[in-house]
């Protein structure tokens, strides 16, 4: 990474990018590569035209994705051919609620991720007063442990290494050799985890799905995986913003407002109605009955019953 930014690859990346798009148009633009092909997205809508139709005619299990995610999540879905992934896409989007912008599991896993921000922010502010990546880092990695795995997991970080070091093999794709052993020692633990299936945690959401011939220790892994560069770039929003305080004041007054005035409807996921959710029709009980901590200029529901 420090290599990278002393070569401003990121900045030439995209100047790259531009020329390839001025040059041929929308794509995606077909490339060949050693005797492979790819599809270079070049327009937003086409992003949306690759999910589609994926796996086929565009799939995103190529040599070197395999050979990489092979080290730590081989029958993940993401890498998964023929007949068997439509039943691990299927229990992925089920289990993530890919189909509602608010997961069915919202009111109960917010908490946990906005105790985890408390306690990050007071030992900060006991400290040095500067949120640091190491600080901000450890503690996101708590929050993704709560939410998954459950509170016990909070401070497993025998997990998190685990997966660490699989990936920084998988970095060399097949000219590292597979470690089976740490492979097997991290889905056993994981297993074990889920199969407690804590109480307000996924790993309890997925119990309740029923049964399914997909193993959750098999695909679990790309959920820790794929929250790393979701706290990466959280950080990098934080950075940004402050880089900017006119910015970070707006998006401060912004994200207050909404926090005070939006009426929540849902008493599942406490979520307003011009927001779809996964917990079926809203009472609109709890309109009537605000939380205390709104102020006075909180905005009515429209549906909440007069009194």
């Amino acid at each position: 990474m420090a290599i990278a930014e002393r070569l401003d690859i990121e900045r030439r990346g995209v100047k790259r990018m531009q020329a390839l798009a001025d040059k041929y148009g929308p794509g995606p633009l077909q490339l060949k590569l050693f005797g492979r092909e790819f599809s270079l997205i070049l327009d937003p809508q086409d992003v949306h035209r690759v999910l589609d139709q994926t796996p086929e005619p565009f799939t995103p299990a190529e040599l070197l994705k395999r050979k990489a995610l092979e080290h730590f999540e081989p029958r993940s879905s993401l890498i998964t051919r023929g007949p068997q992934r439509a039943g691990r896409r299927e229990f992925n989007e089920k289990a993530l609620g890919s189909d509602h912008p608010i997961h069915k599991m919202a009111s109960t896993l917010l908490p946990a991720v906005r105790e985890e921000a408390k306690i990050l922010l007071d030992e900060v502010g006991a400290e040095s007063g500067t949120l640091r990546w190491d600080d901000f880092n450890r503690a996101w990695f708590r929050m993704v442990r709560r939410v998954v795995l459950g509170d016990s997991a909070r401070n497993d970080d025998r997990l998190i290494e685990l997966i660490e070091s699989l990936r920084s093999r998988g970095n060399l794709a097949f000219l590292r050799p597979l470690d089976r052993v740490t492979r097997d020692d991290f889905h056993a633990t994981l297993k074990e985890i889920l199969d407690r299936a804590e109480p307000g945690s996924l790993a309890a959401f997925m119990q309740n799905m029923g049964p399914s011939e997909t193993e959750p220790a098999d695909q679990v892994p790309q959920w820790l995986f794929a929250f790393d560069p979701a706290g990466t770039a959280a950080w990098a929003a934080m950075a940004l913003l402050s880089s900017d305080e006119p910015k970070m004041d707006e998006a401060r007054e912004e994200h207050w407002f909404r926090l005070r005035t939006r009426p929540r409807c849902c008493q599942s996921c406490a979520m307003p109605y011009s927001i779809p959710c996964a917990c079926g029709p809203p009472r609109p009980s709890s309109c009537a009955r605000p939380p205390a901590r709104w102020n006075s200029r909180r905005a009515s529901c429209p549906r909440a019953p007069r009194r």
